[in-house]
Protein backbone atom coordinates (compact mmCIF):
# COMPACT_ATOMS: atom_id res chain seq x y z
CA UNK A 1 0.00 0.00 0.00
CA UNK A 2 1.83 3.15 -1.53
CA UNK A 3 1.37 5.87 -3.10
CA UNK A 4 3.35 4.25 -6.23
CA UNK A 5 0.82 1.80 -6.46
CA UNK A 6 -2.38 3.90 -5.32
CA UNK A 7 -4.03 6.97 -4.94
CA UNK A 8 -5.47 8.14 -1.81
CA UNK A 9 -9.09 7.65 -3.40
CA UNK A 10 -8.35 3.93 -3.72
CA UNK A 11 -7.46 3.15 -0.36
CA UNK A 12 -10.43 2.32 1.97
CA UNK A 13 -10.60 1.52 5.86
CA UNK A 14 -13.13 0.03 8.31
CA UNK A 15 -13.06 0.56 11.85
CA UNK A 16 -15.11 -1.13 13.94
CA UNK A 17 -16.02 0.83 17.49
CA UNK A 18 -16.74 -1.14 20.98
CA UNK A 19 -19.78 -2.02 19.69
CA UNK A 20 -19.16 -3.75 16.92
CA UNK A 21 -20.04 -0.43 14.34
CA UNK A 22 -18.13 -0.61 11.46
CA UNK A 23 -17.52 2.79 9.34
CA UNK A 24 -16.18 2.54 6.06
CA UNK A 25 -13.57 5.36 4.76
CA UNK A 26 -11.37 6.46 2.06
CA UNK A 27 -8.06 7.79 2.73
CA UNK A 28 -8.86 10.57 0.47
CA UNK A 29 -11.71 11.64 3.48
CA UNK A 30 -9.57 10.69 6.38
CA UNK A 31 -8.48 13.84 7.92
CA UNK A 32 -5.84 13.70 10.89
CA UNK A 33 -6.77 15.48 14.51
CA UNK A 34 -5.31 18.65 13.59
CA UNK A 35 -8.40 18.52 10.65
CA UNK A 36 -5.58 18.35 7.99
CA UNK A 37 -6.01 15.30 5.11
CA UNK A 38 -2.76 12.84 4.58
CA UNK A 39 -0.48 14.47 2.42
CA UNK A 40 0.06 12.25 -0.91
CA UNK A 41 3.93 11.69 -0.24
CA UNK A 42 3.08 10.14 3.39
CA UNK A 43 3.66 6.60 3.61
CA UNK A 44 0.81 4.81 3.90
CA UNK A 45 1.56 1.15 4.43
CA UNK A 46 3.86 2.08 7.65
CA UNK A 47 1.26 4.46 8.87
CA UNK A 48 -1.47 2.09 8.19
CA UNK A 49 0.42 -0.59 10.71
CA UNK A 50 1.12 2.08 13.34
CA UNK A 51 -3.01 2.47 13.68
CA UNK A 52 -2.85 6.67 12.43
CA UNK A 53 -5.82 6.28 10.04
CA UNK A 54 -7.97 4.69 13.23
CA UNK A 55 -8.71 1.52 11.48
CA UNK A 56 -5.92 -0.59 13.24
CA UNK A 57 -4.85 -3.58 12.09
CA UNK A 58 -5.35 -6.86 13.63
CA UNK A 59 -1.88 -8.15 12.72
CA UNK A 60 -1.60 -11.35 15.42
CA UNK A 61 -4.88 -12.67 13.84
CA UNK A 62 -3.23 -12.75 10.61
CA UNK A 63 -0.38 -14.58 11.47
CA UNK A 64 -2.35 -17.02 13.30
CA UNK A 65 -4.07 -18.17 10.90
CA UNK A 66 -1.14 -18.27 8.38
CA UNK A 67 0.00 -20.54 11.08
CA UNK A 68 -2.72 -22.71 10.98
CA UNK A 69 -3.23 -22.57 7.71
CA UNK A 70 0.41 -23.96 7.04
CA UNK A 71 2.40 -21.18 5.98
Amino acid sequence: MDKYNFRRDEIWFVDKDERGVSELYSLAEYKQENGMKTRNDASYGKDYVLGKYNAIPNLKRLTEESVEDGE
